[in-house]
């Protein structure tokens, strides 16, 4: 059987915490060797944009690299009622999101966008922009 070769890359872990008013913080930053998922840039034409991604940007605030992914603030529950389930917004969300974001050269900043805890379905704003550096 082959030996199967799996790439290493220079990235950085991030792991986020979010209570249930949708404030969004980080928990920490941990560099590692692997690779990050692929990202695309998204066309500027086509914003306002909802929904939730990842952003590496250069110190003037160009966009490196964008992984869109499912919304952790999006907590809902499904009720059953006599039709059929009800999805509803669930008062107790929270909880904590792992991304990782890969090293490119001259990423200095990484921002969390998304639409807000509030209005989920609303254009996307930045929740938090922090350095692209391992936390102390």
């Amino acid at each position: 059987m082959p030996e199967e070769f799996v790439a290493e890359a220079d990235a950085i872990r991030f792991t986020y915490a979010w209570a249930a008013d949708g404030t969004l913080s980080l928990l920490d930053g941990v560099r590692v060797a692997m690779t990050a998922l692929p990202g695309v840039v998204l066309d500027p034409a086509d914003a306002p944009f909802s929904g939730y991604w990842y952003e590496l940007r250069t110190v003037t605030g160009a966009v490196l690299w964008q992984l869109v992914t499912n919304n952790p603030l999006a907590a809902v529950v499904e009720l059953p009622d006599d039709t059929s389930p009800a999805n509803v917004a669930d008062d107790q969300a929270g909880g904590t999101v792992v991304t990782v974001v890969p090293a490119i050269t001259d990423g200095v900043t990484v921002a969390v966008m998304g639409s807000p805890a509030t209005q989920l379905d609303g254009p996307a704003v930045e929740l938090l922009t922090h350095p692209f550096a391992e936390t102390p």
